[in-house]
Formats: C-alpha cells, sequence, structure tokens
C-alpha cells in the first residue's frame, strides 16, 4: 500500500483503498511584457538566427572541403593503380625507344664520349708544434673487481 492510499475497514475486515484527489494547481497570470521587452527579444530572436546560419554555412563548407580530399584521395588511388597495370605499356615503349637509339649508334659507327675529370686533392704542409718530453709516467689506477654478491673488492681486500 502506498502513502498516497487510505485504507478503511470494512466489517468483514476486508481493506478498501480509497484514492486520494490531487489537487489541481492553478497556473500563474502572465505579466503582459513591455513593448521595450518585446523588442529586445525580438532582437536576440534576429541575431541568435543569424549566428545559427553562420555557423552551419561554416560547417557545411568544412564538410564540403572534407569531401572533396577523400574523392581526390580515392581518385589519386585509382590513377597509380592504373598507372601500374599499364606499367607494362610504358616498359615496351621505352625498350623500343632505347632499341632506336641503340641502331642510330651503330649506323654511325661512334661511341659515346664519356669525360672524366680526376682532381688532384691538395695536400698542405702540417705545421706542428714543440712537444715536450714526458718526464714521470702516471699509471692508471687499477679497476674494482665486482663479485657475484654485487659487492665491490678493492685490491687491498684481496
Amino acid at each position: 500500500m502506498s502513502d498516497s492510499e487510505d485504507v478503511f475497514m470494512n466489517d468483514e475486515e476486508e481493506y478498501i483503498p480509497i484514492k486520494k484527489q490531487k489537487k489541481e494547481k492553478k497556473k500563474k497570470p502572465r505579466k503582459e511584457m513591455t513593448p521595450e521587452r518585446k523588442a529586445k527579444l525580438l532582437e536576440q530572436l534576429a541575431k541568435g538566427r543569424e549566428t545559427a546560419m553562420r555557423n552551419r554555412t561554416k560547417t557545411a563548407q568544412y564538410n564540403k572541403i572534407i569531401k572533396d580530399k577523400e574523392k581526390k584521395r580515392v581518385d589519386d588511388v585509382l590513377e597509380d593503380d592504373y598507372k601500374k597495370r599499364n606499367n607494362k605499356i610504358n616498359y615496351e615503349k621505352e625498350n623500343e625507344e632505347l632499341r632506336n637509339k641503340l641502331k642510330m649508334f651503330e649506323e654511325k659507327k661512334e661511341e659515346p664520349k664519356i669525360e672524366m675529370k680526376i682532381e688532384e686533392p691538395v695536400v698542405k704542409p702540417v705545421q706542428s708544434e714543440a712537444v715536450e718530453p714526458v718526464e714521470k709516467v702516471i699509471e692508471a689506477p687499477e679497476k674494482p673487481k665486482i663479485i657475484n654478491s654485487g659487492r665491490i673488492k678493492r685490491n687491498f681486500w684481496i
């Protein structure tokens, strides 16, 4: 049983729920709008509509650019695939051109001239500075040995 129901008992000990009637709320009467307020609201509405239109056109232009770029990518992929398929024809044309050039050289019996220029490196004399003789040789310290346990064992502990 819910809170909104009242319960009454009959003589036969039956419970009969009775629903409460809800009170109807009366609407508050609206105040009449002043002409200044109404004009201001209409101006704001017009301004909002303009900005909404501007934003919609911007997004439409953006989407159009994106769509054009995607179409261009697809066209490029298709063009590359077409070029790969027709590449065999290009090789045949190239082979023909090379054969024709070879025939021309054989007819002229001229060997193509290859010019090779070898530049000799320029050697500059090295100026040496006077080096002082070393009087005493300093020995490097011995490196410490590492034991399996990770401790360092110095030479004087051995």
